[in-house]
C-alpha cells in the first residue's frame, strides 16, 4: 500500500475518533441542560435555541479537528454539516410530544457558514447557522432562529520571564477567563524524528478581567516566536502564532566563480 493510501487510512480512523468522542460529549451536554416541567412555548423555543447554540459551538469544535487532520476544509464541511444533523436529530428525541422538524434555511447561502483564520497573531474560528424549524405538536410553524459561535486568539507581547501575553474572547467578543493549561498547547519541534509535538504550559497561566492571559512557555518554545492552539470547553479550536508573516531574504552562493 503506498504512502498516500495509509494516510488516508489513518487519518479516517482519527476522524471516526474524534466522531465518536464528539457525539458523546454534545449530546451529553445538551440532555443535561435545564428544562422546565410542562414547558409552554416560550420555554419550549428558549430550550430548542440554546441547544441548538450548544449544537453550533460542538459542530465548529468538529470542524477545526477533522481540518487538523485532512487540511481539507471540503471535506471537514462535509462532516461537521452531517454532524449538526445528527444533533438536531438528538433534539428531536428528547421531546417527542412536540413534533420537532428542523428545515436548514435553503434560501440563505449562509445557512451553516464555518470557517478559520489560524497561523497569525489574531486568529479565530467562527460559525453562523440559521435555521427554520417546526413544533408540530405545540401548534407552532415557522420559527426562525440564527446564532453564531466563535472563538478568537489576539497574540500580544512577550514579557520577562518567558511570559507570553495573549487575550481569549468567544461570542460577541465576550472574554473567555477560565481556561486552565490543558486549553493551552504550544508547538514543539522534536529534532530527533522530525516532528512536531503538542506541549502545555508548565504552569497554570494567569487570567485577568479585560481577556488578558500571562502563559509560560515550555522549554523548548521560543517565547518571542512561537504557534500554540488554544481550545476552548466547547472542543473549538483555534491555531495562533506570534508573526502574522514571514520575512524571507534569499542568499545566491556564487558557484560558478
Amino acid at each position: 500500500m503506498n504512502t498516500k493510501g495509509q494516510f488516508s487510512i489513518v487519518a479516517a480512523l482519527f476522524v471516526s475518533v474524534i466522531l465518536i468522542t464528539t457525539v458523546i460529549i454534545t449530546y451529553s451536554a445538551v440532555r443535561n441542560s435545564p428544562v422546565q416541567n410542562q414547558p409552554q412555548f416560550l420555554s419550549a423555543i428558549d430550550e430548542t435555541n440554546l441547544a441548538i447554540k450548544q449544537i453550533l459551538g460542538f459542530t465548529v469544535g468538529y470542524y477545526g479537528s477533522v481540518l487538523q487532520i485532512t487540511g481539507n476544509s471540503s471535506y471537514a464541511k462535509m462532516l461537521a454539516t452531517s454532524y449538526l444533523q445528527s444533533g438536531l436529530e438528538n433534539i428531536v428525541n428528547m421531546h417527542p410530544e412536540w413534533g420537532t422538524s428542523f428545515i436548514m434555511n435553503g434560501s440563505d447561502p449562509n445557512a451553516l457558514d464555518i470557517h478559520t483564520y489560524w497561523f497569525t497573531n489574531s486568529s479565530y474560528s467562527t460559525g453562523n447557522l440559521s435555521i427554520m424549524y417546526d413544533f408540530a405538536g405545540l401548534g407552532m410553524h415557522g420559527l426562525i432562529y440564527k446564532t453564531s459561535c466563535k472563538l478568537a486568539v489576539h497574540i500580544r507581547n512577550t514579557l520577562s520571564g518567558n511570559k507570553i501575553q495573549m487575550m481569549v474572547t468567544k461570542d460577541e467578543d465576550e472574554p473567555l477567563i477560565n481556561l486552565g493549561k490543558q486549553n493551552f498547547k504550544f508547538y514543539r519541534y522534536k529534532y530527533s524524528d522530525s516532528t512536531w509535538e503538542l506541549v502545555s504550559p508548565s504552569n497554570e497561566p494567569l487570567a485577568f478581567s479585560n481577556r488578558t492571559y500571562l502563559i509560560d512557555t515550555p522549554s523548548g518554545v521560543d517565547p518571542y516566536s512561537y504557534v500554540i492552539q488554544v481550545e476552548d470547553q466547547r472542543g473549538i479550536i483555534v491555531v495562533a502564532s506570534s508573526f502574522s508573516r514571514y520575512t524571507c531574504t534569499l542568499a545566491w552562493n556564487d558557484i560558478y566563480n
